[in-house]
């Protein structure tokens, strides 16, 4: 049967393999959006003829076309309902998307969703203490396992989750080896080719912190039941141990388009050009636990985000400041840690009441990081 798609950051390395998996399902592509991306938004309006297109403001002159609408990032989340999406895939970063999801949630649309900045920052407004069973699909790899291990389980026999990382670019460095590093060095991630936000945070373990709290969020599992461990192969993404002792894992490849592809046509599964896991050549599986000394920002980052309230939003506007930073190569790598740790033990807790408040707090931070950067 086919489906009416929404891609929110079609234009990412995700956007672009969720657009390329729908179009080959024989889907209908409903409504695409992008930040700045006007080049390859146009090429991809061309081969699906989508309903409506989202992008900045100050491009929308530039995507003009009859027979399709386009609105503003700010306020397509207004528009949404009227097309009738059987999913949104919400892939984009940052947290432009928040509103989309909120709509989506009170409706009762089934959302596909990779967009980690909106679910930490507003995690608890959007997701704590509420079960949408199969109408939140995660995308990312970690959380896609999570729902798979999980599909027929009772959640009073969980033990904990585990979730693995793969150790990126610095595994088995010391604090002295990373004092150097150049932007080449983090980006160059041994398993996977993702964005540079992402792929930087991996190489400091900031992205499984933020796995961790996606997963406390999407799943309502306490922070005391999720463990992570770095697995060097990169094949098992998630496993659930159970209080019989044993544990489900789900391996596969590491190719984004698998998660994508699940989270698009489930509860179905489907053949794909993919290359199959081969157990044999790989031969091996490995774990080892995270270095702490090393890398600080993972226990760092969940000790504030278990305060919750103002701490969630602030972790994200912080963090993508200082990712900003690096990659303009105008802070070091062990900068972000520095910095990040002085920023955030400067906040004072308050709660967050509404995704509004949330998104004021995130600005208002932002701003305030790089402003102070720029002085600096």
């Amino acid at each position: 049967m086919s489906k009416k798609v929404v891609i929110f950051g079609s234009t990412g390395t995700l956007g672009k393999k969720a657009f390329e998996i729908s179009l080959n399902l024989g889907y209908k592509i409903v409504g695409l959006t992008a930040y700045k991306n006007v080049f390859e938004i146009r090429k991809q309006m061309l081969l699906s003829n989508p309903s409506f297109v989202a992008v900045d403001d100050q491009l929308l002159g530039e995507i003009e076309e009859p027979n399709t609408k386009t609105y503003s990032l700010n306020e397509v989340h207004e528009h949404i309902l009227e097309y009738e999406p059987d999913i949104v895939l919400f892939l984009a970063s940052g947290i432009t998307s928040a509103k989309a999801i909120r709509v989506c949630l009170e409706k009762g649309i089934r959302i596909g969703i990779a967009n980690k900045e909106s679910i930490i920052a507003f995690g608890e407004v959007l997701f704590e203490n509420k079960n949408f069973g199969d109408l939140v699909i995660p995308v990312d790899s970690e959380t896609s396992g999570i729902f798979q291990v999980l599909l027929g389980e009772r959640k009073e026999d969980l033990e904990r989750i585990i979730i693995t990382a793969s150790g990126g670019p610095f595994f088995n460095k010391k604090r002295d080896d990373l004092e150097k590093v150049s932007v080449k060095d983090v980006l160059n991630h041994p398993n996977w080719r993702m964005g540079s936000k992402i792929t930087v945070d991996s190489a400091n373990l900031v992205n499984k912190a933020f796995e961790v709290i996606e997963t406390h969020f999407l799943f309502n599992v306490p922070y005391s039941k999720i463990d992570a461990v770095i697995h060097r192969e990169s094949v098992i993404h998630a496993m659930a141990e159970f209080k019989d002792g044993e544990i489900k894992a789900l391996l596969s490849t590491p190719d984004m388009a698998i998660p994508i592809q699940y989270a698009l046509i489930y509860p179905e599964r489907k053949e794909n050009n993919i290359k199959h896991l081969d157990l044999v050549s790989l031969g091996k599986l490995t774990f080892y636990e995270i270095d702490r000394d090393a890398f600080p920002l993972f226990d760092t980052i969940l000790s504030y985000a278990m305060l919750g309230g103002n701490y969630l939003p602030s972790i994200v506007a912080i963090d993508e400041a200082l990712v900003e930073s690096f990659l303009s190569k105008e802070i070091s790598f062990l900068d972000i840690e520095k910095y990040l740790i002085d920023f955030l033990g400067s906040v004072e807790f308050q709660k967050i009441n509404s995704l509004e408040e949330g998104e004021n707090v995130y600005n208002n931070t932002k701003n305030k990081i790089l402003e102070i950067l720029r002085r600096k």
